[in-house]
């Protein structure tokens, strides 16, 4: 019988586990959505072209995620 309670034990845990890592995700999401909307917005204006917008945007993930 013991197992049986351990199991479900462990079970909600990781359940628990799951959903925390999953709304860390989400909220990592959100945040890069909400912060490119604003740089687009910011940038549109100073673009002459949309390959220079393009590797803005890109320059900005790249030092926000990878560096």
């Amino acid at each position: 019988m013991a197992t049986g309670l351990t199991t479900t034990n462990s079970q909600k845990q990781n359940t628990l586990l799951a959903n925390c890592i999953h709304s860390v995700c989400e909220r990592e999401n959100l945040t890069l959505r909400n912060r490119l909307k604003r740089l687009n917005r910011k940038t549109l204006g100073y673009s002459t072209s949309s390959e220079m917008h393009d590797r803005l945007i890109g320059t900005y993930i790249e030092r926000e995620y990878y560096v």
